[in-house]
């Protein structure tokens, strides 16, 4: 199992990873502005500078919600995460489809399922992930062409050995393991063609009616 110290190293990687590039964006941007002419440039410097105002803004805002342990003894709803989704996934290339009525959910969980929405995209790469629940459980459906969890995010997820180290791509999944782990939640995977289903489980989970 990977220590804590190393975990925190991995996570900051994973942090100036993407944040990088947003950042690359808005400095290419402020340069078109200072040294081109206006009217000729700006457009394409606005351009550059909306794209990477708006992937860092999601970015920073799914690690705040992923990452952040605080709260963690109180209970949230499913639909506090679709804001923070929707901002996210409008940054990447599958299409969010959100299907799932409200739900009562531990912080933990959210978390986990916040986490799981950036893996089951990265599955998709030309697809569509879909987001489904039911009592005492919450379903990420990826599909599309090629749609398939990678063999170290899956493993990852499981707490299984990986075959090489942790690294920028399988510590997020690593992480969400853990966490559910330590929390008392299940997580399931199925894969078919192009189907990738990540199932996250727990008597926890309650459905909340429209009249609460």
């Amino acid at each position: 199992m990977i220590d804590a110290a190393k975990m925190a190293v991995l996570v900051n990687q994973k942090l100036c990873h993407d944040f990088a590039q947003p950042l690359n964006a808005l400095v290419t941007g402020l340069d078109l502005l200072q040294s081109a002419g206006l009217a000729e440039r700006a457009p394409d410097a606005m351009s550059l500078l909306q794209q990477g105002v708006a992937k860092h803004q999601a970015t920073l805002q799914f690690f705040r919600y992923a990452l952040d342990g605080s709260g963690d003894a109180a209970d949230g709803g499913l639909d506090d995460l679709r804001e923070t989704a929707n901002m996210l996934y409008a940054q990447l290339r599958p299409e969010l489809r959100w299907n799932a009525p409200p739900m009562s959910l531990p912080k933990p969980a959210l978390r986990v399922i916040m986490t799981l929405l950036l893996i089951a995209a990265d599955s998709a790469p030309r697809g569509a992930v879909e987001v489904e629940a039911s009592q005492g459980e919450v379903r990420l459906i990826a599909s599309g062409p090629k749609s398939k969890l990678k063999p170290d995010s899956a493993a990852a997820l499981r707490g299984e050995p990986l075959e090489g180290a942790f690294d920028g791509r399988s510590i997020l999944p690593g992480l969400a393991g853990q966490l559910a782990r330590r929390h008392g939640i299940e997580l399931a995977m199925r894969e078919s063609e192009d189907r990738v289903e990540i199932i996250v489980r727990s008597p926890a989970f309650r459905a909340v009616s429209a009249a609460a």
